[in-house]
């Protein structure tokens, strides 16, 4: 009986280790063959934040995910080839163009940003976020052509973002009567300079007086760098790294948006209290795929009165669609993925929340408004820096066209993946 007894223990035994074994062979198949929930990928050495780099989406989706701006093609619209270098500036960046810059900026920083000419940046009372930083990388690359230290005088930057050049802030104005100045006014019409001098005409003949202050709200240097006249200085300063295309049509698209790109990524450093709610933001969708819907309703649509109708709620339809289309193809499950939503209509927050709950991820703690000086509205200001600043992390971002919101994220995004949903008049 004692001998019985025994063989049937050892018999348990065995089945019950065969029975584990097989249980956690079931567990490693499981663990090998589910998706793989975010993989963190630091931002470019620019922009790069230990405190908060790991908190970045996969930068990497477009080995799973194509970007219909991964080649170039000749046949490519002047858009397109502007998407195209946004696209690729992660590809065509390198690490001796990043020292150039960094050892102007240091230069700049030890003479206390004191030159004996200076360039003075004002943005326009009207215009928001977007465009002002793009008039602003603008100006301070003018400035770098023209040897003079740089200076800003727009209340809202200084709020809300960590200056890279000391003694930034100026008081000096576009209306200054200072004899000493040279002024540019840069607006879509009734510029002075005209757009086509500064297309013809070399910056020292547009600036004669010992200083230049501009108020402008777009990026006017594409109109600057039509020809080649500023391309090996855009190089030595560290703005753009060596490039030579046998396309004539992509080699000047690459100079006009790779130098805007480094400026703006140059000056947009969000202070830490800003910095702090957009990693909280992120935190939200850690364990998520994270794709970004930036809706800019404009007229008609958002929470204030703005300059144009940019979309109608019709085309809620699109940025839901091309979200789901990446998601599926990247075999992410429906559980898997949060959005961002970037908009200015309370509207499309609703809509969208109550249709997919649980998905839909905003930032909070600024109501939303227009963050144009205009309307002094410093909390919606801050909102737009915290958006801006979730989108370009985003792994996949849906953007309106032609909005300069958008432009920003994809110019931060340290691989921007993106897809555009077209806009009313453009």
């Amino acid at each position: 009986m004692p001998y019985r007894f025994a063989v049937f223990l050892c018999l348990w035994g065995f089945v019950a280790l065969i029975n584990l074994t097989l249980n956690r062979l079931s567990d490693l198949f499981v663990l090998l063959t589910s998706s793989v929930i975010a993989v963190t990928v630091p931002p470019p050495s620019e922009t790069a934040s230990p405190t908060h780099s790991t908190l970045l989406s996969d930068a990497s989706n477009s080995i799973s995910y194509p970007s219909p701006y991964d080649v170039y093609s000749d046949n490519m619209t002047d858009y397109e080839r502007i998407l195209y270098v946004q696209r690729n500036y992660h590809r065509f960046d390198t690490e001796e163009r990043r020292r150039r810059l960094s050892l102007i900026v240091d230069g700049l920083n030890r003479n206390g940003n004191h030159q004996p000419r200076e360039v003075v940046f004002q943005e326009m009372m009207e215009t928001g976020l977007g465009n002002s930083l793009l008039a602003l990388a603008s100006s301070f690359m003018v400035s770098q052509l023209l040897n003079a230290s740089f200076h800003v005088n727009w209340r809202m930057y200084h709020s809300a973002f960590d200056s890279p050049l000391t003694n930034l802030s100026s008081t000096v104005g576009y209306k200054t009567t200072l004899p000493s100045y040279s002024r540019w006014k840069i607006r879509w019409s009734g510029c002075s300079p005209k757009l086509s001098a500064l297309e013809s005409e070399p910056l020292p003949a547009l600036a004669p007086e010992p200083n230049l202050v501009i108020t402008a709200y777009f990026d006017y240097t594409k109109h600057l760098f039509l020809t080649p006249r500023y391309d090996a200085q855009l190089q030595s300063l560290g703005l753009a790294p060596f490039f030579s295309s046998p396309h004539a049509r992509l080699q000047r698209t690459f100079f006009a948006e790779f130098p805007l790109m480094t400026a703006v990524r140059l000056f947009f450093v969000p202070k830490l209290p800003l910095q702090a709610l957009i990693d909280q933001t992120l935190r939200q969708a850690q364990s998520f795929h994270l794709i970004g819907l930036q809706v800019r309703m404009g007229s008609g649509g958002a929470d204030f009165r703005d300059s144009h109708r940019f979309l109608r709620m019709a085309a809620l339809r699109s940025f839901v669609q091309l979200a789901e289309n990446y998601r599926v193809a990247r075999g992410i499950p429906e559980d898997g993925v949060k959005w961002f939503l970037s908009t200015d209509s309370s509207e499309v927050e609703r809509n969208l929340t109550a249709t997919y709950p649980g998905r839909v991820v905003v930032a909070s703690g600024f109501g939303r408004g227009h963050s144009s000086s205009e309307f002094a509205n410093r909390n919606a200001f801050y909102r737009a820096v915290i958006d801006v600043g979730v989108l370009s992390r985003c792994e996949y971002m849906v953007l309106t066209n032609h909005s300069s919101f958008g432009m920003i994220a994809r110019m931060l995004a340290p691989a921007p993946l993106f897809s555009i949903v077209p806009a009313m008049g453009y």
